[in-house]
């Protein structure tokens, strides 16, 4: 089978207008006639997988990636590169998934049943200031390394065991790094976040600890109302507390090199006051419906007029 065999009747969609964001929603499960979608480097990955919950994870997410970037792009899907490079560091592994130079910026999460895509037009103007300002206070040692080793006091996300398609460049440095001027941002950092987007998905495993959690991962106003609510609510309070800073946190492509106790998505915005690489312009939040047990999540540059459900 041909990558253009694998969707023979997509036909093309529009990118988004500004002000707009496409979601789609596709359940995870195994479809091998989409390993035709993949590099040969992605093959290589998913036959390490094996036949684990994980192979159906990896070929969901980037099967989708490439199949609803070319309904945008009226391209073969399988002939579509992805680039991960890090805006931070240059890293090809772990930075935001991108089609270069497509009109369209993506972002992709899941869980062990649902992989989401949310997609909005991309920027092509001017990149605004992203700089902090000299008054503004460094960071705290948070004791946190980049996103995939976490340090034992660090909140482990809900999801943390499901894996992610880019892990985090920590910016701030690491306690494993000697002190020193922070590194400079990679050239792609400098790009304008106006036309970007943040999703998140996620789930509480059964037993995971919400009000643990909830005490790492809240800031101290967060977690002082997290408190009065009732002991009923407070799971699903804290999970939907959790994908806004996920959600955020892509979109500044910092990962949890942006302490989540110290981003605040009270409000429709996610403010982060003195967070190294932090948007001057903090994140507009929307809270979306989800499959049960979940809650979702969208972070964007600017308010969102629209969210438009797509389905592959």
């Amino acid at each position: 089978m041909t990558a253009a065999q694998a969707a023979p009747h997509a036909s093309r969609i529009a990118p988004p207008r500004p002000g707009v964001c496409d979601v789609w929603l596709v359940e995870v499960r195994p479809r091998p006639r989409w390993e035709c979608l993949l590099s040969d480097a992605e093959r290589e990955r998913l036959a390490a997988l094996g036949a684990s919950p994980a192979a159906a994870v990896f070929l969901t997410s980037r099967g989708a990636q490439r199949l609803v970037a070319a309904r945008y792009l009226d391209a073969a899907p399988g002939e579509l590169a992805v680039d991960r490079s890090c805006a931070h560091c240059g890293d090809p592994r772990h930075g935001r998934p991108r089609i270069p130079g497509a009109p369209v910026d993506y972002s992709v999460s899941h869980t062990a049943r649902w992989l989401l895509m949310a997609v909005v037009a991309a920027n092509t103007g001017p990149a605004p200031d992203t700089r902090p300002t000299a008054k503004t206070p460094p960071a705290p040692d948070t004791g946190r390394t980049p996103q995939t080793r976490p340090s034992a006091d660090a909140p482990p996300a809900p999801g943390a065991a499901r894996g992610r398609d880019a892990a985090a460049c920590d910016t701030a440095g690491s306690p494993d790094t000697a002190p020193g001027p922070r590194a400079r941002p990679h050239p792609r950092a400098a790009a304008s976040r106006a036309g970007l987007i943040g999703a998140d998905i996620d789930a509480l495993a059964p037993g995971q600890d919400a009000d643990g959690l909830a005490a790492a991962a809240l800031t101290p106003a967060e977690h002082a109302a997290y408190l009065k609510l009732p002991a009923h609510a407070r799971r699903a309070a804290f999970l939907a507390a959790w994908v806004r800073k996920e959600a955020a946190m892509k979109l500044a492509a910092l990962g949890l090199a942006a302490p989540p106790p110290r981003i605040d998505v009270s409000g429709h915005r996610a403010a982060a006051p003195g967070v190294p690489g932090w948007p001057a312009e903090s994140p507009y939040l929307t809270s979306l419906p989800a499959p049960a047990g979940h809650a979702v999540a969208l972070a964007s540059a600017a308010p969102l007029a629209a969210v438009r459900r797509r389905a592959l």
